[in-house]
């Protein structure tokens, strides 16, 4: 008695499957790509700038709603140095103030 005749085969239904969830994967890849669906983690923060102070400390903007944030990132964790309305200094420091002046700004220096 054969029982491998009777037995229905479950390579193609495997083989349809792993093309139906390849197609998928690559949808959603190109979907991302073009810009069309939220990444992982995208929500009302953005960074805006950043700048390295040592081999493990940086000072960085974070936009968060209509504020910008300014915070201190080091070994020991994270500070929040000041905060500003959005817009209130440009995005790129071509534009617009050096990096010292906007922290000394923040920080409520006089500069």
């Amino acid at each position: 008695m054969n029982h491998a005749a009777s037995m229905p085969s479950f390579l193609p239904m495997f083989t349809s499957l792993l093309i139906v969830l390849g197609l998928f994967a690559a949808a959603v890849w190109g979907l991302r790509r073009m810009g069309l669906a939220p990444r992982a983690g995208a929500g009302p923060m953005r960074l805006v700038s950043q700048l390295a102070l040592g081999p493990r400390e940086r000072v960085v903007i974070v936009e968060v709603g209509e504020r910008w944030v300014l915070l201190g990132v080091g070994a020991s964790g994270i500070t929040r140095l000041g905060t500003v309305a959005k817009g209130e200094f440009p995005a790129s420091p071509q534009q617009g103030p050096a990096f010292g002046a906007l922290l000394e700004r923040l920080r409520g220096g006089t500069r």
